[in-house]
């Protein structure tokens, strides 16, 4: 009897899913952070990540997590915008499923769809506010373009309800597709520490990207009102940074100090420092450092925003309109008994988040 080769019926492994990411850039914030709590829940998948445009910085932790990790490093222009829409289509028909992560990557998307027809099986997400980002005739252009990439989209996620009321008012995708998901971040895993009070100054702690969206410029003048001297420490780095250092320098001698640190791996040290995390933006939607400061239990004192009057109901923010209601909030702040219920109130907080996420779940159905 013949004897049958066994080899020839030993199953090859099944392939994996293609996942590419498509990121107009990449510069270390909130919709980074939120990238990469997804791509640690993806299983049997190949992720390739492409930024499409020059000036990504602080990217380690997305290219680490990635299989394959592609930088296009087109100009911010029209024509590097029709260029990386051009090139993105050769990675476009070798993926199974395309998640689209920001406006700038759903406009090139759109210019792309004038090349070669999207993937059936598109993902986007919006990590800022649709009003934010429309200035002027440009913006009427995109929205254009947006609506022409996630018109077919499988899902469209945003971290605010505000935003997807507004992605419904501009018709960016299929209504029933839209859904709430708030940013993925991981729960650091080491003790949280009460801040013993321990006297003047009170310990202010922001973070983000140093541009003008973050409100840093602002901080002397908010804190010109200021009675009790404060210490404020900043985390990031951007391309405000020479401007800040002026101001701050400008601002002294002072009963306050400012510092700019610069951007580190590792925000927990720094958040156990502090009284409370400090975000005088001009704008932002869900910002991850709010849970983060929450997960150390500490407050969070935020401009007049509709993002932080959604927040307030979850966990610990004061917010302010100016240098006088600036002063009040810290005021609160200085209580040891309010520092010790926000405590309470934002580890309580942290752990409502949820870890499931629509977006992994398309991915891998």
């Amino acid at each position: 009897m013949e004897q049958i080769d066994q080899e020839k019926f030993v199953s090859e492994p099944p392939k994996l899913k293609s996942l590419l990411v498509v990121a107009p850039w990449l510069e270390g914030g909130g919709a980074q952070k939120s990238l990469c709590g997804l791509l640690r829940g993806l299983a049997d998948t190949h992720t390739t990540v492409v930024t499409l445009f020059a000036g990504c910085r602080d990217f380690n932790e997305v290219s680490d997590l990635a299989d394959e990790f592609v930088m296009l490093d087109y100009p911010r222009s029209p024509r590097g915008l029709v260029g990386a829409s051009r090139a993105i289509t050769t990675h476009l028909q070798r993926s199974d499923v395309v998640y689209s992560l920001m406006r700038g990557s759903h406009v090139a998307l759109g210019v792309a769809s004038v090349f070669k027809r999207l993937p059936s099986e598109l993902i986007a997400t919006f990590h800022q506010l649709p009003s934010a980002d429309e200035t002027g005739v440009v913006s009427l252009i995109e929205n254009v373009l947006v609506r022409n990439a996630l018109r077919n989209a499988k899902l469209i996620t945003a971290p605010s309800e505000l935003a997807l009321s507004q992605i419904r008012q501009r018709r960016y995708g299929p209504h029933a597709r839209l859904v709430y998901e708030p940013n993925l971040i991981r729960v650091d895993s080491r003790e949280t520490t009460r801040r013993e009070r321990a006297g003047a100054p009170l310990r202010l702690l922001a973070c983000g990207r140093l541009s003008k969206q973050k409100g840093f410029d602002r901080i002397p003048e908010l804190l010109s009102d200021i009675e009790f001297p404060c210490e404020v420490k900043i985390l990031g780095s951007g391309p405000e940074e020479e401007d800040l250092k002026r101001r701050f320098d400008d601002a002294k001698p002072s009963a306050h100090t400012v510092e700019l640190v610069g951007r580190v791996d590792d925000v927990v040290p720094y958040l156990d420092w502090s009284d409370a995390a400090f975000m005088p933006s001009r704008n932002e939607l869900n910002p991850v450092f709010v849970w983060e400061a929450w997960a150390r239990g500490r407050p969070v004192v935020a401009t007049d925003l509709p993002a932080f009057e959604d927040l307030r109901t979850s966990g610990p923010v004061l917010t302010f309109t100016g240098a006088a209601s600036l002063r009040s909030a810290l005021g609160i702040v200085s209580s040891d008994g309010y520092r010790d219920s926000a405590y309470s109130m934002g580890l309580q907080a942290s752990r409502t988040m949820t870890t499931r996420s629509e977006i992994v779940a398309r991915i891998q159905s």
